[in-house]
């Protein structure tokens, strides 16, 4: 019958890494490697990709908050002034500031980390601050 054909029966993750390391290793591409690698990154780095994402957006949703208008900022006294007299919510700032950072720092760590497959770069960091980014304006 058909469904006892090898093509017909589902494969295994191993039978396809057996498979894949048949293949003498100058006919590997580099992409081919990093799409097989991205089985063994440890699910820790998905988590946390996940979780800088997020927070990062969280301080980006908080940040208009802790602001009044500046369109009537007198400027004359200096910007920094100008801009500390301009923050209604400090603590709502302090909070957006921490949150910001740790997303921007964390995933600086995951980038440097991964860099050189950049397939699970695009698709954990990249793309999902792009999105996560367009969702806050």
């Amino acid at each position: 019958s058909h469904a006892d054909t090898p093509s017909q029966q589902p494969r295994t993750l191993a039978e396809e890494k057996a498979q894949y390391n048949a293949i003498p290793p100058n006919a590997r591409s580099q992409y081919m490697q990093m799409l097989l690698a991205l089985d063994d990154i440890p699910m820790i780095y998905n988590l946390s990709a996940s979780f800088f994402t997020w927070i990062l957006l969280a301080g980006f949703i908080l940040f208009p908050g802790t602001f009044t208008s500046l369109q009537s900022a007198n400027l004359g006294n200096g910007i920094p002034a100008a801009l500390v007299n301009r923050i209604a919510n400090l603590p709502l700032f302090v909070v957006a500031f921490i949150c910001t950072g740790i997303g921007v720092f964390g995933m600086g760590y995951l980038w440097w980390k991964w860099m050189k497959n950049y397939i699970w770069l695009t698709n954990k960091i990249f793309l999902c601050d792009i999105l996560y980014v367009k969702c806050s304006l």
